[in-house]
């Protein structure tokens, strides 16, 4: 798909641009696509807001509002999480299909060979229409420069608990399922799950976060053991017991010395006594 021509043919569907007569025309047909990644390297960050300065035009009669009319009050605390995705030989793939002119119906498409950038924040507002059945999460797809990117929101609490549960383990594996308004070819969705599955979006694509699942690391992981660190713990211990055994046999050496001395002294004291008595 990389690299391939494709044209819109409906709001449905888009075909691909043979480049011979031998090679088959292609349909990607419009579908909802549940696709799953798991993501790697993230990076949390939050932001703290305590005023915003509203866009004005330069002809307007806000220009001439002094600072304190013009700086709005705008207090808020805001989390962000960036992520890339893991790649796997059997990762499902998306493809960005842009327009190569201004309302042309032939598409070149952006893929980005190592995946997605995924941003995730918290939401404003669920999604109009669709709270009752739990949809809070909106998405945009977009391309730039050979690079896809996926902006997802969750809502403030879920975004909260995730960040809480990554302080615990940054180690943890983090994968993501979404629900992808995108084209794929016909039969791919019956692929087995060894296959690479490959879907054509749009810019601005609605995506759908069906879940996330984030797994701890503790209690998997062995620590490995330094031989050279046990080796000189288990040197520096033999030294040890070896000066505790010299001071030991110096400390008996003149512990005998004393006590003969103190016998000789004792024996001389005696014969002086009986030598007296005589």
């Amino acid at each position: 798909m990389d690299g391939r021509k494709f044209k819109k043919i409906s709001d449905d569907v888009f075909e691909t641009i043979t480049s011979s007569d031998d090679e088959r025309v292609e349909e990607h047909v419009r579908d909802v696509r549940l696709i799953h990644i798991t993501l790697k390297d993230l990076e949390i960050s939050t932001s703290k807001s305590l005023h915003d300065m509203p866009f004005v035009f330069d002809d307007s009669e806000e220009k001439k509002l002094g600072i304190i009319e013009r700086i709005k009050p705008e207090i808020k605390d805001e989390i962000h999480i960036n992520a890339g995705v893991v790649a796997y030989a059997n990762n499902d793939l998306i493809y960005v299909a842009v327009p190569d002119s201004d309302g042309d119906s032939i598409y070149s498409v952006i893929f980005s060979e190592e995946g997605p950038r995924v941003h995730i924040s918290h939401n404003r507002q669920p999604l109009e229409g669709r709270a009752d059945h739990g949809v809070h999460y909106i998405s945009i797809v977009s391309g730039y420069e050979g690079d896809v990117f996926l902006d997802i929101q969750l809502p403030e609490s879920q975004i909260i608990a995730l960040v809480k549960d990554l302080k615990q383990d940054p180690n943890a594996e983090v994968k993501m399922s979404i629900y992808l308004d995108g084209f794929g070819s016909a039969g791919q969705n019956y692929y087995d799950y060894w296959l690479s599955r490959k879907y054509l979006v749009e810019e601005r694509s609605l995506v759908f976060v069906g879940g996330i699942t984030c797994t701890s690391k503790h209690g998997t992981q062995v620590a490995e053991i330094d031989k050279t660190e046990v080796e000189l713990q288990q040197y520096e211990s033999k030294i040890q017991r070896e000066q505790e055994e010299i001071r030991y046999k110096g400390l008996i050496k003149r512990l005998d010395s004393l006590y003969k001395a103190i016998f000789v002294g004792f024996s001389l004291v005696i014969v002086a006594i009986l030598n007296s008595l005589d």
